[in-house]
């Protein structure tokens, strides 16, 4: 199919695999709406990522990754498309880098980032808050990973406002429960955040 619009229609036309699977081009809408960069695409400079980060009010959750590296493939294969994962996804801004190409080599040395899957969090003033090396290519591994990357972003003005907004929602008073605590010890070591 070469167009999806309907000349003269104002409307588009829905290929015939998304019209018979609706979850497919759901799964692909999230997707492309979701994750910066990745195979076949290009990802911001980091300075702009972390301004998209910035006005998303989100905390930005970089992938470091390179085309050789096994486990990096089943992420981006077996993980990332997954409903559930995605759905996590939408917490943070996700960018993907090639550690090896375009911006991902700048952005790479800045971080120093020397080994794969390298994952990384920047709050809105590009501090890093969490960086965690490897992960098993396993769903719920992963999503757990990316709460935590949703959470080292926050401040407290931002916990207040989601606990206000859902206070009868336990898993978000459970993620206010263990920032407070991580806050509470990272003050008591005298350090500025200190991650997880």
């Amino acid at each position: 199919m070469r167009s999806l619009h309907r000349p003269g229609t104002g409307q588009a036309r829905v290929p015939t695999r998304f019209a018979r699977h609706p979850h497919l081009a759901l799964a692909v809408l999230l997707s492309s709406t979701v994750a910066y960069g990745g195979e076949g695409a290009t990802a911001p400079p980091l300075d702009q990522a972390i301004e998209r980060a910035r006005g998303e009010g989100k905390p930005l959750f970089i992938e470091f990754y390179t085309t050789w590296c096994g486990p990096c493939k089943v992420l981006e294969a077996k993980v990332l498309p997954l409903p559930e994962v995605q759905a996590a996804l939408r917490e943070v801004t996700f960018v993907r880098y090639d550690a090896e190409d375009g911006p991902g080599v700048a952005a790479a040395a800045k971080l120093n980032v020397s080994g794969y899957p390298t994952f990384v969090v920047l709050d809105e003033r590009g501090t890093e808050r969490l960086r965690e090396m490897g992960v098993a290519p396993e769903p719920a591994k992963f999503i757990d990973l990316v709460g935590r990357a949703a959470d080292a972003g926050l401040d407290e003005a931002a916990v207040r406002r989601r606990v206000a907004a859902a206070p009868r929602d336990g898993r978000m008073l459970l993620r206010a429960g263990r920032w407070s605590m991580r806050t509470l010890v990272c003050h008591h070591n005298g350090d500025e955040f200190g991650g997880f």
